[in-house]
């Protein structure tokens, strides 16, 4: 069941100023953008204890009596702040509503990437987890992983990000597509979900994506150095690309958020 909530936001007078009508479950587990002291009028869903919970923490942010956390995230050059990841909503329930609500796989990345989590390769995710994690071999190999990123740096080596919760998605192996996903908790394997793929299983568009896709043949230490001076180029517009970028540049094939639009 896709849970909805509506925030009318009134001025002094009782005149609508802001309605809006969104997924209930993101809304808390992202939370407020920012806080209204005004006159509210607010729907909302209540069908366990863990809504009600998340349903107070919300409002308290909403209204001022809490605070709202925030970060900052640096994309295109630019700098934009946005509300914190963190809320009451758990992240399994988070993850459920999300499946439930989702009609196929792309919808349920969609919902995933709107709880704040981003792509990343298994080399990538292998270089963000604490030791004590045990994420098995065979899945590593034949999985790309959605996980929640905190913070985005000038240097990617710097991204700060939650791995307490991540979902691979078999997306990109051997040219083919599965229904099936893998979810990890604290670093544990927990379960296998499913979700049907879209109409006639078409492939996923690598491209809509925040991946960076590197030929077989450059080396990690490549890839690294690639990828380090891609961000600074991304952050920085009028930063000029150095020779070893622009040989690389060709063979590499960059996601479309990721893009530096030429000038």
């Amino acid at each position: 069941m896709v849970k909805k909530l509506r925030i009318q936001k009134l001025d002094e007078n009782g005149v609508t100023i802001e309605d809006r009508l969104v997924d209930q479950t993101n809304e808390f587990y992202i939370g407020p953008k920012d806080k209204h002291l005004g006159p509210l009028k607010i729907e909302l869903c209540l069908f366990n204890p863990e809504d009600v919970e998340s349903s107070i923490a919300y409002l308290l942010k909403l209204k001022g009596d809490l605070p709202i956390e925030t970060k900052t995230v640096e994309t295109r050059g630019r700098k934009r702040t946005e509300s914190t990841v963190y809320s009451n909503v758990s992240r399994e329930q988070a993850l459920k509503e999300s499946l439930e609500a989702a009609k196929d796989q792309d919808d349920f990345i969609t919902k995933l990437r709107e709880l704040g989590f981003v792509f990343v390769e298994s080399d990538r995710l292998q270089t963000l987890l604490p030791e004590n994690y045990k994420i098995k071999q065979r899945h590593l190999e034949h999985y790309q992983w959605m996980i929640k990123v905190i913070k985005t740096a000038k240097d990617p080596r710097n991204d700060k990000f939650d791995p307490s919760l991540l979902v691979g998605i078999h997306i990109m192996y051997k040219d083919n597509r599965s229904d099936k996903m893998v979810v990890y908790l604290n670093g544990e394997m927990d379960s296998t979900i499913k979700k049907e793929l879209p109409s006639e299983k078409k492939m996923f568009d690598f491209l809509k994506t925040n991946l960076i896709k590197y030929p077989h043949y450059m080396t990690y230490e490549e890839r690294d150095k690639w990828g380090i001076e891609h961000r600074l180029l991304l952050n920085n517009p009028e930063k000029q690309p150095s020779k070893f970028y622009q040989r690389w540049e060709k063979d590499v094939t960059v996601g479309e958020e990721l893009q530096i639009t030429k000038q």
